[in-house]
């Protein structure tokens, strides 16, 4: 049992120090497109643990997709990339105000990640 504890402990350690695949993921509170203040376009940016080929994805609250930001873009490790959003849907219309989040998937690894933070769309 003791020699079990110490095993568990030191993969619970080991999983510490390993760096998530997705890191940093930064992107504002809100935002509210067609606006003249700073505000306008949603920027997300985020960096990777590994090079990968990425898809990068805006989705609503029922995890629909809204619009793809990047369908196969080559991201270096531990670069920050960045990306932007006008609040349109992928056929040009005004998305609708609310709450979005971004989806970002890791194709070579074939993993994805869901931003933990969710954005407001604001005054469409």
């Amino acid at each position: 049992m003791v020699l079990g504890s110490f095993a568990s402990f030191a993969v619970t350690q080991r999983l510490k120090h390993t760096p998530t695949i997705v890191q940093d993921i930064e992107m504002s509170a809100s935002f509210t497109p067609g606006s003249r203040t700073h505000n306008a376009v949603e920027r997300i940016s985020f960096k990777i643990a590994h090079t990968d080929r990425v898809r990068v994805t805006v989705i609503d609250s029922q995890d629909n997709t809204v619009r793809t930001l990047a369908r196969d873009s080559e991201l270096a490790a531990y670069k920050r990339a960045y990306f932007y959003w006008n609040g349109h849907e992928a056929r040009g219309r005004h998305a609708p105000g609310g709450t979005y989040r971004v989806r970002i998937e890791l194709l070579g690894q074939k993993r994805e990640v869901l931003s933990p933070a969710a954005f407001e769309l604001v005054g469409q």
